[in-house]
């Protein structure tokens, strides 16, 4: 290793987790560090925009994302900024620089062969598919299927900011596959509870379609109760069921996030609940519900019978401020999926630790391992999961696709931001992650996206439906259609 490059790290390794602007332009040996960067056959500059990047392993931190710093170059006008980005729990840094004067960062760069991640965006990538208004103010959380080539998005509603507000479940079809999409129409309730939200959808077959969804309450005492419902339709959305009870009441507050029903090689389903057993500070924790008869009953599943998953106290490398306070703990809002190894399933949840953890099953779902740190950083926000078979493979290997949002200082409420959201790949089953990519990375901190789901359709595209929104303004669903070469091509 050079010697400039020694110098770099030893000041990438002297900033606090938080971002801190170091003025590379006052070190004596600026020209160097950016060198030991950037070898000598890559430009600098190509019609004012940026064209290099590089990565760089730094062996003792864990993910914090940090401002390396700014150098002048050609006139005091423009500095080239350099930052790094992360990828995060394997202890590796992608480092971008981009062009900046008086107005910003130039958002135009172009990529080396060793590390597609792109630049932050000026704005959002994502196409907004129905818009949230004052009558509306939070669209989002949603989950599609296809059925006889067209696709099914079922979307939570509400008209409420809260988690528990007056919500219903709404229906958009494409026939296009995501170039257009219908209005929305609701799916009809058949109870009187206020608010139903977080759907998961499977196909059973050409006509039948199985939805679930929770239905809360929340009351005037600031109480909460809620609980997972399924229900079917039989002619392709078009009647449903009355929505009768998945869970079985043993806690006051049962749900389960969006897009997390899933169905094995096997036939069998599964679905996360996660649950709270009183209000307030109560810790979360989640049962896997299984059917082996299409949905029509569920039995619950943990580590044992009468174990949950769940994650108490924090680890020593959490990274967290001194005296931050979760306002929720335990292991919720988890995601699931079969890996392609024989009864394997993979299952990351939320934590309040700064990193996701992980449960693995060997037996479809019986039986589940305690979760453990994973080495994945991780804001307080939920993952998503998704399985590519064999089949859909370039390479006829089966693999994972992680969605994160990856962004960890340490503090606020989230312990970091929601302003990136990123997706990774697995090849052995869930061991080790690679080929990190941003789905939206965008400089301004106080937009948030989050909450995706994942849908890979029968022309090997994969759908990412998730939350966009100006901090707590508006919360609307963006929409992106990508192909699976997105995720494995460096």
């Amino acid at each position: 290793m050079s010697v400039p490059l020694l110098i770099l790290l030893s000041l990438l390794l002297s900033l606090e987790a938080s971002a801190i602007r170091l003025d590379i332009s006052q070190v004596s040996s600026s020209g160097m560090l950016l060198n030991a960067i950037l070898p000598a056959s890559d430009k600098l500059f190509e019609n004012d925009t940026i064209s290099f990047w590089r990565q760089i392993d730094i062996q003792s931190r864990q993910g914090e994302w940090i401002i390396v710093g700014y150098r002048n170059i050609q006139s005091e006008s423009k500095t080239v900024a350099l930052w790094s980005t992360g990828l995060l729990g394997n202890k590796s840094y992608t480092h971008r620089a981009c062009l900046c004067d008086a107005m910003g960062c130039n958002t135009t760069c172009s990529h080396s062969i060793e590390n597609m991640t792109l630049c932050a965006d000026a704005s959002p990538r994502g196409k907004i598919i129905t818009m949230a208004n004052s009558t509306y103010p939070r669209i989002g959380e949603g989950t599609m299927i296809e059925l006889k080539d067209t696709l099914f998005l079922f979307l939570s509603r509400q008209s409420q900011q809260a988690d528990l507000g007056a919500s219903k479940i709404t229906l958009q079809k494409s026939l296009d596959f995501g170039v257009t999409w219908s209005n929305p129409v609701v799916i009809p309730p058949s109870t009187s509870a206020p608010s139903r939200a977080n759907p998961g959808a499977a196909t059973i077959n050409d006509t039948t379609i199985l939805l679930t969804y929770f239905v809360g309450t929340t009351f005037p005492n600031g109480s909460k109760t809620s609980k997972r419902i399924y229900r079917f339709s039989y002619n392709s959305g078009e009647t449903w069921s009355p929505e009768v009870d998945m869970t079985d009441n043993s806690a006051i507050y049962m749900t389960g996030a969006h897009d997390r029903l899933r169905k094995l090689s096997n036939g069998r389903l599964l679905q996360p609940v996660h649950c709270k057993s009183g209000n307030g500070h109560s810790p979360l924790f989640t049962w896997v519900f299984v059917s082996d008869n299409n949905g029509i009953s569920w039995s619950k599943h943990g580590v044992d019978s009468h174990t949950p998953l769940n994650v108490t106290g924090i680890p020593a490398d959490s990274g967290i401020e001194q005296g931050y306070k979760c306002a929720e703990t335990g292991f919720w809002e988890s995601a699931l999926a079969e890996t392609g190894d024989p009864g394997h399933v993979v299952h990351y949840g939320r934590t309040c630790t700064g990193w996701l953890y992980v449960t693995h099953s060997t037996d479809y779902g019986d039986t589940w391992s305690a979760p453990i740190k994973s080495d994945i950083r991780h804001s307080v926000s939920p993952p998503n999961i998704l399985f590519v078979s064999s089949k859909s493979s370039q390479n006829g290997k089966a693999f994972l696709i992680l969605i994160t949002i990856p962004h960890f200082t340490g503090t606020g409420q989230f312990l970091g931001s929601r302003f990136v959201l990123s997706s990774q790949v697995s090849y052995d089953y869930g061991a080790t992650w690679v080929n990190y990519k941003h789905i939206e990375y965008i400089r301004d901190e106080d937009y948030y996206f989050s909450y995706c789901s994942a849908f890979l359709d029968s022309r090997n595209n994969v759908h990412l439906v998730y939350r966009s929104n100006e901090q707590w303004k508006f919360i609307s669903p963006a929409y992106q259609k990508l192909p699976l070469s997105f995720f494995t091509q460096p």
